[in-house]
This record gives C-alpha cells, structure tokens and sequence, in this order.
C-alpha cells in the first residue's frame, strides 16, 4: 500500500477538498502525517491572488524531497500548468474538479506514469468520505464559484460561475460532522454572499 502525505495551502474550502482527497486515497492506500515515510506527496495549493507563493512551496518541496512522487493538486488554472512543469516535469496534477479521482493520480505517480486530471467537470464535491485535518471542526462546502470578475482574483478562472450544492447534501454532510463529534461546522464557499 501506498503511504501518501498531503499538504495544504490556501482557503477552507481548500482543506475540505485534501480532507475529501485524504477520505479518498485512504481506501487503496495509507495516509501518513510526515513527509519523510511518505511514498507520494500531494501538495494542494491556492492560487486565487497569484501563483508565486504556489509555486514557491511546490519548489521547497521537490528540492527537500526530489526522490518523492509529486503530485500538485487544487486551485490551478491552465497558465499556471507550464510553471508548475518547468519545476519538475514529473509532476502529476490534479485540479480542484476532478479530486475524485485521486486514487488513480496517485497509481499513476507510483507507476511512474503521467496523469494531469485538469479537465472541468461539474460534479458535487460535497457526501464524500473525510479525514479531517481537526477532528472537532466540519468544514462543510456549500457552493463553488463566484459571481463576480475582479482583476486580482482567479476563483472565476479557476471554479467557474457560482453552483450552489444541494440543501439536503449540506444538511447530510454537516449530522455526518456532528455524528462524528466535531463541535464546530464551518460553512465554506468563494461567494457565501
């Protein structure tokens, strides 16, 4: 079994997709806390504001472990992909629309095989299996997308146009939270107005 370790950067929507990603991979594999003992990484960025400070940590992390699969998910919008590439082009992607497919990503990482799942697809991210990075608090996505286009952000680029999720999924997935012991439920979007 795979030992793969997560890294996440950004938004709490950001943290609840690797939590969804980690709930995921954990059924073919064995999710691990520490870089060291991992066999893949998954670093989840955020490159709402720009992509400096995305590109920066996928660096410091392909220089500390080179010998590690890679594997670059999350907020990455189509002219970042040649930057990310230009680090390392064996890195493997995984863009926030597609983190169901996680488990195929990291086969193909360890296969030594090459998988970028940065298609759009308007599936629901939301009823799917967790490992929570805080064990008492629910992050609960409650839509994707923005209305808005301003200059400075790329959420528009990068999610596309507001999609609420369905009240009874969120109602679902917050009695999963409570059931589950957390105390705290955080309600999260890019336009919760």
């Amino acid at each position: 079994m795979a030992k793969v370790y997560f890294q996440t950067h950004g938004c709490s929507a950001n943290l609840a997709e690797s939590e969804m990603m980690m709930g995921i991979a954990e059924s073919e594999g064995n999710i691990v806390s520490d870089k060291e003992s991992a066999d893949v990484m998954v670093i989840n960025i955020c490159t709402v504001k720009g992509d400096a400070n995305a590109l920066r940590h996928i660096r410091r992390l392909r220089q500390s472990h080179p010998e590690k699969k890679l594997i670059v998910a999350g907020c990455i919008p189509k002219y970042t992909i040649p930057k990310i590439k230009a680090l390392s082009p064996n890195i493997n992607l995984i863009n926030t629309y597609n983190i169901k497919k996680i488990n195929e990503v990291i086969e193909k990482s360890l296969n030594n095989q090459f998988m970028d799942a940065v298609q759009y697809s308007d599936e629901l991210k939301i009823e799917l299996p967790r490992i929570r990075a805080n064990s008492v608090i629910g992050i609960v996505p409650i839509s994707s997308g923005c209305l808005s286009q301003c200059t400075f952000c790329s959420v528009k680029q990068i999610k596309g146009n507001l999609k609420s999720y369905p009240l009874l999924s969120i109602i679902h997935d917050i009695n999963i939270a409570i059931n589950n012991g957390c105390k705290e439920i955080w309600l999260t979007s890019q336009d919760n107005g």
